[in-house]
């Protein structure tokens, strides 16, 4: 990684690319408020899902969420160390490298864990580099960051509450934020025109 002391954790579904259509496609669109898959689909086996989840063809050629990828290219141009953390399987290791290099992402490393704050306060307690901030479309992934880790949720149908949350303004061309539900959207990070 570069001489950047300022790390920005992403997460990759939900945020960069388009986990969520396949898997409607596939199960259907009810509940999108509840994050958890279980919950949100209980009349359906929870093997089949997890078996989806699990599969490396299922993180195949998903569809870039243009706003999350130009949150990270900012990022990345205005000098942030950007790490992308997933809970994907190991399996999808090979497809996820690809991905990132088709749609031209720049990062400084990819990691898989099932337990993203955990690796974030070993990455903070291991080196000079420290990750300041995960943005993540989960909240249950934002609820045990260490101190002086900042927890933003990625606008999404199952996350408006407790979070910060940024979102991708099209018309703006902006990156934008907001603390709570009643708050304006501010601008985090605006395109160059």
């Amino acid at each position: 990684m570069k001489n950047n002391n300022y790390v920005i954790a992403f997460d990759l579904d939900g945020l960069v690319f388009d986990w969520e259509f396949d898997f409607c496609s596939k199960f259907g669109n009810k509940n999108r408020h509840l994050p958890n898959l279980f919950e949100r689909y209980p009349d359906i086996d929870p093997g089949i899902i997890q078996e989806f989840i699990d599969s490396p063809e299922t993180y195949r050629d998903l569809l870039p969420i243009f706003g999350g990828i130009t949150f990270v290219r900012i990022a990345k141009a205005l000098g942030f160390g950007i790490i992308f953390l997933t809970n994907r399987p190991e399996k999808a290791y090979k497809l996820t490298r690809q991905s990132l290099k088709y749609y031209e992402l720049p990062f400084d490393d990819l990691i898989f864990t099932k337990d993203k704050a955990d690796f974030i306060t070993r990455f903070n307690t291991a080196g000079n580099q420290k990750i300041r901030m995960l943005v993540d479309d989960i909240p249950a992934n934002l609820e045990k960051l260490p101190e002086g880790v900042v927890g933003m949720c990625w606008e999404q149908p199952w996350n408006e509450g407790k979070y910060p949350r940024a979102r991708y303004n099209d018309v703006k061309m902006a990156v934008e934020y907001k603390f709570d539900t009643v708050s304006e959207w501010k601008t985090i990070f605006k395109e160059k025109k």
